[in-house]
């Protein structure tokens, strides 16, 4: 059956691209809905579905197959705790932290972001966490927060005792945890799509952007871009890391995070010199920035006479793009090789201290990135890093000094 005039249908009604969700697979659901309205054949089929929205609804309903988890791509939710705690609780605990998760599913991502956000310290009554799908089917079920092993993969699973109820063969989230998720229906690429809204400082919108042809990419983009607040972050997944608007948003410094900010407002050098008497107002925006040291001396390189690097400092950012994209061993291989050349570059050592701690390798995460604030004490990202290391293996008296550190250049900005 040839199905190309319902994927056209579909992309052209909601910009899902038909073929990336798979041909055979709405072949399949077009024969059911057919056989449910006794339709004698396709062409009758597209006229009705054309002249229905009740039947293109079942029709969308019955094509797209949520595939999420609780916490899936943990480093996104991992880095979000790290900026809550040792940024938004020591700068902006006075303001309630706005969340958006669009398109928000069965409802395991807007409920991941509760719990992590509750872990990172904040109250219920400080934040705010919006949830939205053109999935009127998904919201049902994520209204009734109750999921089968299915929503629970992967090896750390101790939140599932911490936060949910086994009932049978199901386990139900606690009310105290569902309540602080608001959830809605609508369509992000609709051009007022929460036009009544006021801006975000997170936007969760993660594997949605690759089933959308490149004309519907933009105008989500145009979407995002009016409801994120100048300094907030965009989480996008794995996979659309080729869709993303470079003039519009650059990576945060976190592997596999997969995170992204406004470019005019991460427009900044990430080193901080020595010389600086001061740090920004807001040092997570260092995490954003896709500026890597010039060739220019500063007080950290070596004098002019020193041979010229075989290594450019383009090759510290391709090391950021392979650790983003996840490939830790041959980032931490480019990162090396800077370092080989730039024996006193902070950003170097911060760099590769975050590579080791993806890959698991703490003790040799802490070497480098105490390096890193030996070259550049003023290294926000290297001892925000550096107290998360000290709280994982129980030192809370360290923990708490370097904290106290941070806090210390805040209150100096």
């Amino acid at each position: 059956m040839d199905v190309s005039p319902i994927e056209k249908l579909i992309e052209n009604k909601i910009g899902l691209e038909g073929s990336r969700i798979n041909s055979h697979h709405i072949a399949k659901v077009t024969i059911e809905r057919m056989t449910t309205l006794q339709q004698p054949d396709l062409n009758a089929y597209i006229q009705y579905l054309q002249n229905s929205p009740r039947e293109f609804e079942a029709l969308i309903e019955s094509a797209i197959v949520p595939e999420t988890w609780f916490f899936r791509d943990r480093e996104a939710f991992n880095f979000m705790k790290l900026y809550v705690k040792y940024t938004w609780l020591l700068s902006k605990a006075s303001k309630v932290l706005r969340v958006l998760s669009v398109p928000c599913s069965t409802g395991e991502e807007p409920y991941s972001i509760a719990i992590a956000l509750l872990e990172s310290g904040l109250t219920p009554n400080q934040f705010q966490i919006d949830a939205v799908d053109i999935s009127k089917v998904a919201l049902k079920k994520a209204r009734a927060y109750t999921y089968s092993e299915n929503s629970f993969r992967g090896n750390n699973l101790e939140f599932k005792s911490h936060y949910f109820k086994r009932q049978k063969c199901q386990y139900k989230l606690y009310d105290w945890i569902a309540k602080n998720v608001n959830f809605s229906w609508g369509n992000l690429l609709d051009p007022l799509f929460l036009v009544d809204r006021q801006p975000y400082h997170m936007i969760w919108c993660r594997n949605l952007l690759i089933y959308l042809n490149r004309n519907s990419q933009k105008k989500a983009f145009q979407v995002l871009d009016r409801l994120l607040l100048p300094e907030g972050f965009l989480f996008l997944g794995y996979a659309e890391l080729g869709t993303i608007e470079s003039d519009r948003f650059v990576s945060v410094r976190h592997p596999r995070a997969f995170a992204y900010r406004k470019v005019a407002t991460s427009n900044l050098k990430s080193n901080f010199n020595k010389s600086d008497k001061k740090i920004r107002k807001d040092p997570s925006r260092a995490m954003a920035s896709s500026s890597f040291p010039t060739s220019s001396p500063s007080p950290l390189q070596p004098p002019s006479h020193t041979p010229q690097s075989s290594v450019s400092p383009t090759d510290l950012q391709s090391a950021r793009r392979l650790a983003d994209e996840g490939k830790l061993e041959e980032a931490k291989s480019h990162c090396d090789a800077y370092i080989q050349q730039h024996r006193t570059s902070s950003e170097g050592f911060l760099l590769l201290g975050e590579i080791e701690q993806a890959l698991g390798r703490n003790d040799i995460a802490e070497a480098n990135l105490r390096k890193a604030v030996y070259l550049n004490p003023n290294c926000y990202e290297a001892l925000v890093h550096l107290a998360q290391l000290q709280e994982q293996r129980g030192d809370d008296r360290n923990a708490t000094i370097i904290r106290q550190r941070i806090q210390r250049l805040l209150e100096t900005s």
